[in-house]
């Protein structure tokens, strides 16, 4: 997990889509998420979780083609770009 926390004056324009994938053994989640800045802390928070579990000591064929889809997703997502944009509300 991991925190972002950006000066006040700026917004989340966009952020990458939450990704989750169950198949047996393996599991990845990704998500990100932002706080809304308040007159109390006009600082944005951008939150990043990524989990990947392999639940297993050994893969059979299919498991081990799941892996593989499973790590191309974890590649796309991880490329995922987080868009900001200033907040005229922010004060800046």
């Amino acid at each position: 997990s991991e925190e972002l926390v950006l000066p006040p004056g700026y917004k989340v324009k966009n952020m990458p889509e939450a990704v989750s994938i169950d198949d047996g053994d393996i599991s990845y989640r990704m998500a990100y998420s932002a706080d809304t800045p308040s007159e109390s802390n006009p600082s944005l928070t951008v939150h990043y979780d990524k989990k990947f579990l392999i639940d297993s000591k050994q893969l059979s064929t299919e498991e081990y083609m799941s892996l593989k889809k499973i790590l191309r997703a974890s590649s796309r997502s991880g490329r995922g770009e987080i868009i900001l944009e200033t907040d005229n509300r922010g004060g800046k």
